[in-house]
């Protein structure tokens, strides 16, 4: 099999070099137009598999009879080419690099949880009722898994169920400031101060109500 191709990329080559600019011109213009109406007959899961298969083929090829002596080589080679690059290339290698892994990040597959599902509503009554306790929203510091589509609306009612609990702590603290600058009671009875008794050397207060 490696050897018929081979061959017909030597025949390629000869016919290639016979050829004048006006043929290949016009050879890659069919090419070009027989592979856009194949790519519009096939459907998506052909197109993946499509691609597993070449990645494959590329994977296999490369490492493909190669000793571990040849791989550490070209390691070496690899380091080598970077070490002489200039500040400027190495900043746009690394660049390129962190926009490529930022598009695999924000490009997700059919698979992905992170895709909103069109069937999922979230209706006003699941929004604003919280089903979620201090034990359930422990359990979401850890890696979890959520369906599809339902991320948005936990999200959601974990920032409702924090609003709640903040807005209660704030009125709460407020209640307390104002009852602490308060000299009399309700009629006008100066309030009694706090007692202070030690047990050993502990020092405990007792609020006289």
């Amino acid at each position: 099999r490696q050897e018929s191709k081979e061959r017909k990329r030597k025949r390629d080559r000869e016919r290639n070099a016979r050829m004048t600019d006006e043929e290949r011109q016009e050879s890659k213009e069919l090419k070009r137009k027989r592979n856009k109406k194949r790519n519009e007959r096939t459907t998506d899961e052909e197109r993946q598999d499509q691609l597993k298969k070449r990645c494959e083929a590329y994977h296999q090829k490369i490492n493909s009879g190669k000793t571990p002596e040849q791989k550490a080589a070209k390691c070496i080679k690899e380091k080598q080419k970077y070490a002489n690059m200039k500040p400027k290339q190495k900043k746009a290698r690394i660049e390129q690099i962190e926009a490529r892994r930022q598009l695999e990040c924000s490009t997700p597959s059919k698979d992905s949880i992170a895709m909103e599902n069109p069937k999922y509503v979230a209706t006003k009554q699941e929004v604003s009722i919280s089903k979620f306790t201090a034990k359930h929203i422990s359990k979401f510091t850890a890696k979890h898994r959520v369906a599809a589509g339902e991320r948005q609306t936990l999200l959601h009612r974990l920032n409702e169920e924090f609003m709640k609990r903040r807005k209660q702590t704030v009125s709460e603290s407020s209640k307390e400031d104002a009852s602490m600058t308060e000299t009399c009671d309700e009629n006008n009875q100066p309030l009694e101060q706090p007692q202070f008794m030690t047990y050993g050397n502990n020092l405990h207060f007792i609020l006289a109500f």
